[in-house]
């Protein structure tokens, strides 16, 4: 029984022993500072349009959304516009100032890009039908603005007109915290569902680990007691 115990203590031990290995670095790694540019803080004292006025305006054309779910007041390349979301993730922009509906696409993507990095040349510009390290989570398709600055900054306009920006240390640091909170599973199409089962057989063999490793902490005349007992 107590080279039994052993084997499955040593061989679990190694592989629970490289994830823990995995876990620590990338938390070292991931000490510090967030760093980025702070968020563009809308001035709402430029909002002239109403909301009605600006739902109206959103329900206008083939593309129209005739059923509001919801209303925000943010700040887009300068701009005040209001965000009105839709049915089944259908957003409109509508300009707050004058009530024009407010197009995503790379001409949008490049304002927003010179708003948050004034005089700093543009490298190139991509659409992305996909998440990758340099935008793993948020809505597709994604224009994306690759900046000609030391940082090699990355801004990035959603087609919900949402805005996210980041750098190259930025980039490394989230492959870090993906590595480090397991959802870099989620790149190999591993869902939420299957990476919770995998967390949880995890847990089962770190179990194993934690019990097997305490029976072979027992002095040997305990474990020797016992074994002539379960003879006997």
């Amino acid at each position: 029984m107590t080279r039994l115990f052993y084997k499955v203590h040593k061989w679990i031990g190694v592989g629970i022993g490289l994830i823990l290995l995995m876990w620590i670095v990338t938390g070292v790694l991931l000490g510090g500072g967030g760093g980025g540019r702070a968020p563009e803080v809308p001035d709402y004292s430029r909002a002239t349009v109403s909301p009605a006025a600006a739902q109206a305006a959103a329900a206008v054309g083939d593309s129209g959304i005739a059923e509001v779910r919801g209303l925000t007041l943010d700040a887009v390349a300068g701009r005040v516009v209001y965000r009105i979301n839709g049915p089944r993730g259908r957003t409109a922009l509508i300009d707050a100032a004058t009530g024009d509906r407010v197009a995503v696409g790379e001409p949008l993507a490049r304002e927003v890009a010179a708003a948050l990095a004034p005089g700093v040349a543009v490298r190139g510009v991509v659409l992305l039908r996909a998440n990758d390290r340099g935008y793993p989570r948020g809505s597709l398709p994604v224009w994306r603005v690759m900046l000609d600055d030391p940082a090699e900054s990355w801004v990035h306009l959603a087609s919900d007109g949402s805005t996210t920006s980041n750098t190259r240390v930025q980039r490394g640091k989230a492959v870090l915290h993906d590595l480090h909170t397991f959802a870099a599973l989620q790149t190999l199409h591993f869902g939420r569902r299957s990476i919770r089962v995998l967390f949880v057989l995890a847990s089962v063999v770190s179990i194993a680990l934690v019990i097997t490793g305490y029976y072979l902490s027992l002095p040997r005349r305990w474990r020797s007691f016992r074994a002539v007992k379960e003879e006997s």
